[in-house]
């Protein structure tokens, strides 16, 4: 007997599938497996069942935080199963395990699917040899093929040692790194390799923006000979351009050289898990981990390739498969421009997964819901478009002069439109007659290009930038090994830093905007700069890289982690004092507010809760409150029965506590009945002897403005856009009767 052991059910179903498609072998099903004549069949539930201890299940000392035990060093990690109930599977599985000859590892082809395996083989002690299934396509052809080819488990040891280092590392630094910073700001900081990184990227960008300034861009250009012509210089001052202009207004130019060259523009390959969350986040709005959620599901479906790959590549081996499938896929014009040579992403790679495209099983009648729909287009005709004709055009370069100033023109002229939709612009490129030519150039004029204020990050955007990262890096060893591994993170993980840095009040999202929050800011101030810059992840890489080729040892690694880790525990005093500054200060003693777990409190007695009435109060509400005494509008809090309603949060001083308010600053307006001061509620104004005047009639909201005149004058000009009961539009003017009622007035 053989046991196959699955990262998810989904998969071994599949397992079940094809053996049973291809090999007639027939299961039957007991309790959390199947079982054949030849094989047992299971799997690990829902991935990780275990979890890296935390120090204080290590050694109770270590529930409470204090900086004087660290740093926390412990040899390896301890693993232990995340609740009784995948510890009661993981004992069946080494009971099965007992019954079986040998054991096939089919989890997930990666790092972390190897860790899966390994962390559960080690701990329960089983001693059987276990082989390696290496499948990146659950379609039943293509997951057959990979059962031809399954190799010892022994070949996959070095990966497992790798990705061992890379955990042990994050815990490390992670632990020791959170633990000392809060110690020391009495303020709950979370810190990890990736999130601080990816939280610097973040705060750069936001300093940016608050710091920019408007600045312009000069350019020189003019005609010569009909065509738009601009000057070469390095120089982009408006004066210096100026100066130019004048010397060069009576002068002749020539033709000083003519490069006519034929460039290829290859069509975008198909989707990696990365540019596919971004792709899928500017077009449909869809968040980061959404998209893998059904990239997912579509694997399970059998209709995509494994999802969670960094790789936009496809082996040359299985070329002649891809354009069968492009043809069952295709439109005819599709077909029409396929490319008949190597499309550029075909390429043997070092990459364990191929770039993610549709399965054979796409082609057929598949019901899938609106958003599965989205991204199975977005995969099919990227897939398509990777594999037509490349865009082929001419591109001449000419350069004149008058023996001092030189201008440049460039033109594109298209030979063969290929994947693109653009016109075919074919003629003769022949300049030679401009070769005799001495002329002015006309029209010469400065033009003034305003710079363009950077964006703030998106959650797509982002995702490019932490692949991208190895842009600023300098060392061409470390910038070659971030742009290997796709910066910080994997296809796997990346999407939930955002997330992390939004829960630790990091930053906070508007829209689609993510920007750093003012504790974000001090956090990246105070930390050891080792720790927040992406070369701490190149020089992990490049270690990592070598324990997985067996170049490297891993217990070398955990040496160096451990003396890296005793060093970004020693903060500068002055740093620390500048970062206390900057912290929640009490409304009634002015003491700094120690950040926990459920809140903010204060010795003095006063607290503020994170979670008030269902709604999250970011770092960012909690100061408003506490210095400008209340919140701006909060919308989606939920009261005891689950309905939601929208308030202010308001201190309450004589009480000190932090109460719901429903009224707006006042807008200084008085009661047209008893002559009080009117409240501003959110929804009315309204008074203690029973007047209320609603801001919202027949569906138009009033504006202050309106509202004001309504009181003051009794009457408005021509309002647009009310609506009947029927949903018609009608405009016409609103007064205040005699009864101090509002009525319509038409005329």
């Amino acid at each position: 007997m053989i046991l196959i052991i699955a990262e998810k059910p989904s998969v071994a179903r599949e397992i079940k599938n094809t053996l049973n498609d291809k090999e007639n072998i027939k299961w039957t099903s007991e309790t959390n497996y199947f079982k054949s004549s030849k094989y047992i069949l299971s799997w690990f539930i829902s991935g990780h069942m275990f979890e890296a201890l935390l120090p204080d299940r290590l050694d109770p000392k270590y529930k409470f935080w204090k900086y004087e035990d660290l740093p926390i060093i412990p040899d390896s990690l301890t693993y232990e199963y995340k609740n009784n109930q995948l510890k009661s599977h993981g004992k069946l599985l080494k009971s099965l395990s007992s019954k079986c000859q040998y054991i096939i590892n089919a989890c997930d082809p990666d790092r972390e699917g190897e860790a899966i395996f390994r962390i559960w083989f080690i701990y329960e002690n089983i001693y059987k040899p276990f082989k390696r299934l290496w499948a990146t396509s659950l379609a039943h052809s293509d997951l057959y093929k990979s059962f031809q080819n399954i190799l010892p488990g022994k070949n996959y040891d070095n990966l497992f040692f790798s990705q061992q280092s890379r955990a042990y590392a994050d815990w490390l630094v992670g632990i020791n790194a959170t633990r000392a910073i809060s110690t020391k700001l009495n303020n709950k900081l979370p810190i990890g390799r990736v999130q601080t990184a990816t939280l610097v990227l973040i705060v750069k960008r936001d300093l940016e923006i608050e710091n920019f300034k408007k600045s312009f861009t000069y350019k020189l250009k003019g005609k010569w000979q009909n065509k738009i012509f601009e000057f070469l210089t390095d120089k982009k001052d408006k004066i210096f351009l100026n100066e130019v202009l004048k010397k060069i207004k009576d002068s002749n130019f020539y033709l000083e050289s003519l490069i006519e060259e034929v460039k290829t523009q290859n069509p975008p390959k198909p989707f990696s898990q990365p540019e596919l969350q971004e792709i899928a986040n500017k077009r449909f709005g869809f968040s980061l981990n959404k998209t893998l959620e059904i990239s997912q599901h579509l694997y399970e479906k059998k209709l995509m390739t494994y999802p969670r790959t960094d790789s936009p590549y496809l082996p040359s081996a299985d070329k002649d498969n891809y354009y069968i499938l492009i043809r069952k896929l295709s439109k005819p014009d599709d077909i029409k421009i396929l490319n008949d040579k190597e499309p550029s992403c075909i390429k043997n790679c070092d990459s364990p997964h191929t770039a993610i495209i549709p399965t054979f099983e796409a082609a057929g009648p598949i019901k899938l819901s609106e958003d599965e729909n989205k991204i199975m287009s977005l995969i099919i005709d990227r897939f398509i478009t990777a594999f037509k004709k490349p865009l082929i055009y001419n591109e001449i370069v000419l350069t004149i002069t008058n023996d001092k100033y030189r201008f440049k023109c460039i033109e594109k002229k298209i030979v063969d439109s290929g994947y693109t939709n653009k016109d075919v612009n074919l003629g003769k490129f022949d300049y030679n007659y401009l070769k005799k030519i001495k002329d002015k150039i006309k029209d010469l004029s400065i033009l003034e290009i305003e710079n363009i204020k950077p964006n703030h990050f998106t959650p797509g955007t982002l995702l490019k930038a932490m692949i991208n990262v190895y842009y600023q890096i300098s060392d061409k060893k470390r910038k070659d090994i971030l742009k290997e591994v796709e910066g910080l993170g994997t296809a796997a993980t990346r999407h939930i830093y955002p997330q992390l840095l939004l829960n630790s009040d990091y930053i906070k999202q508007e829209g689609q905007k993510l920007i750093s929050t003012k504790k974000g800011k001090s956090l990246i101030s105070v930390v050891n700069e080792n720790l927040s810059s992406p070369e701490l992840t190149a020089e992990w890489e490049l270690k990592l890289k070598d324990i997985g080729s067996g170049c490297y040892q891993k217990y070398n690694f955990f040496i160096e982690i451990k003396k890296f880790v005793k060093d970004i525990i020693v903060f500068d005093k002055n740093i620390l004092n500048a970062f206390e500054s900057l912290s929640l200060k009490c409304p009634f003693c002015n003491s700094s507010m120690k950040s926990l777990n459920w809140g903010w409190s204060c010795d003095c007695g006063f607290k503020l809760s994170k979670i008030i009435a269902g709604k999250n109060i970011s770092e960012e509400t909690a100061e408003q409150i506490l210095s400008d005494g209340r919140s701006k509008l909060i919308k989606g809090f939920k009261n005891k029965s689950g309905n939601k309603f929208d308030a202010f949060l308001k201190l309450n001083k004589k009480e000190k506590k932090v109460e719901f308010c429903f009224e707006l600053k006042s807008l200084d307006l008085k009661c047209p009945v008893c002559g009080k001061k009117l409240k501003n509620n959110i929804n009315n104004l309204s008074c203690d002897c029973g007047f209320k005047l609603w801001k919202i009639i027949a569906g138009k909201k009033l504006s202050d403005k309106i509202l004001s005149l309504l009181l003051t004058k009794h009457e408005t000009g021509f309002i647009k856009g009310f609506k009947n009961k029927s949903g018609n539009k009608f405009d016409c003017k609103l007064i205040l009767n005699k009864d101090n009622r509002v009525e319509f007035k038409f005329n």
